[in-house]
């Protein structure tokens, strides 16, 4: 395994130092994600109750242009994932009446690497339009869960009985299948569409999880994270 690895870092060294580097640039960005979950069950695909996360996107990426339209990109982030979940049910009576709600975030933390294929647009000299595509690999860094219940009941001839619970918690979430069942590793498929004026930059990013990131599931169900980015950056070239 040692020996074949070498080799391809070392063919994969000597065809880039092979190159001619049209241009090169450092970029530094941030911004938010928004993040949900697909779940497949038996060939069908839903959402249900649960809902979108917003996260915080750090990323720092270093380019390299081979001709003018042509380049790589190597990125690192930290990616702020998750998801939320929402459910309740009321009724009502000329007797009594109950509502139930319950709510809670799931915050998944990455740190993610990026190996991107590059190719650019130029609009004019200080305005550039560029896509993106390339796999995505993330390893779980922490994540926490927050719990919200709530539950009521109202007897409309005897108030005594009426009742009103409120509990809420929070839970550390530690990777691994022993754990709280979320893999410590992420990987996917990301898409970029940028825009750049002079050395400033807006990326609008899509990541498509492919692996199951339930790992405790059964087999005929899967687990897969969607995670939509809009991201402001400067470029240091």
């Amino acid at each position: 395994m040692a020996p074949t690895l070498n080799i391809i870092l070392t063919g994969s060294l000597s065809l880039l130092l092979s190159m001619n580097i049209f241009s090169q640039s450092l970029g530094l960005g941030a911004g938010i994600n928004i993040s949900k979950l697909n779940f497949k069950s038996d060939e069908s695909t839903e959402f249900g109750d649960y809902r979108s996360l917003i996260g915080l996107h750090v990323a720092l990426h270093y380019d390299l242009k081979f001709t003018d339209r042509f380049g790589i990109r190597i990125g690192i982030a930290y990616s702020s994932k998750g998801f939320g979940y929402k459910s309740g049910y009321n009724y009502s009576s000329d007797v009594d009446s109950f509502s139930t709600c319950s709510k809670s975030k799931t915050r998944l933390n990455y740190m993610q690497i990026n190996p991107m294929l590059k190719y650019t647009l130029p609009v004019s000299e200080c305005k550039t339009f560029y896509a993106l595509i390339g796999p995505y690999l993330s390893m779980g860094l922490s994540g926490k869960q927050a719990e919200h219940q709530t539950y009521s009941y109202i007897d409309h001839f005897n108030p005594t009985n009426n009742i009103n619970i409120d509990t809420s918690n929070d839970n550390e979430i530690h990777f691994g299948q022993d754990e709280s069942g979320f893999d410590i590793i992420n990987y996917g498929v990301t898409s970029i569409i940028g825009f750049q004026l002079n050395r400033f930059f807006v990326e609008a990013v899509y990541d498509i999880g492919i692996n199951d990131i339930e790992i405790n599931n059964e087999d005929e169900f899967e687990v897969r994270d969607r995670t939509f980015s809009i991201k402001f950056g400067y470029l240091f070239q």
